[in-house]
């Protein structure tokens, strides 16, 4: 299972291992999956198949249809300059299940759970956007030069 450490505290202090013992868990699991999987789940003896379509079915109303979804906006710069955007973004499920074995760290529990999953995907491009914007501040470069820059940038590395 993969969670953000920053979030969520699993298992122990002494191990990140979790020994799943209780039904709820299990099930709370193949949820997750459930909700999240494109097309197929695979589970191992076919004996489950019932339980396994009985979780599907109470849980069919929460999956995303669009795994992905893409919203376009305009807005202007300080000149009020038009600048056309494109935000892509997966949306979260509707998760209600419960794990006994993963809580959230005390202190993350004053962050909206709809932005927990919201950091800074790629901190280097994040670092190089911030020089190109002094460099634009500074007259060495226009807004509409991004592309030069990254281009400049390559060559001097």
């Amino acid at each position: 299972m993969f969670y953000d450490e920053k979030i969520y505290k699993v298992g122990t202090r002494r191990s990140d291992e979790v020994f799943v013992a209780q039904n709820s868990d299990v099930d709370a699991l193949n949820t997750l999956q459930l909700l999240n999987a494109h097309e197929n789940v695979y589970f191992r003896d076919k004996s489950q198949g019932q339980h396994i379509a009985e979780l599907f079915t109470s849980c069919y109303h929460r999956r995303r249809k669009d795994k992905v979804r893409t919203r376009f906006f305009n807005i202007t710069d300080g000149t009020g300059a038009l600048i056309k955007g494109r935000h892509t973004y997966k949306e979260n499920v509707v998760f209600r299940e419960s794990l006994s074995f993963c809580k959230v760290q005390t202190a993350k529990k004053q962050i909206p759970p709809e932005r927990r999953e919201f950091g800074l995907r790629q901190p280097e491009l994040v670092a190089v956007h911030k020089q190109f914007q002094k460099e634009v501040d500074a007259g060495k470069y226009k807004r509409e030069d991004w592309l030069k820059f990254l281009d400049e940038l390559k060559t001097r590395r």
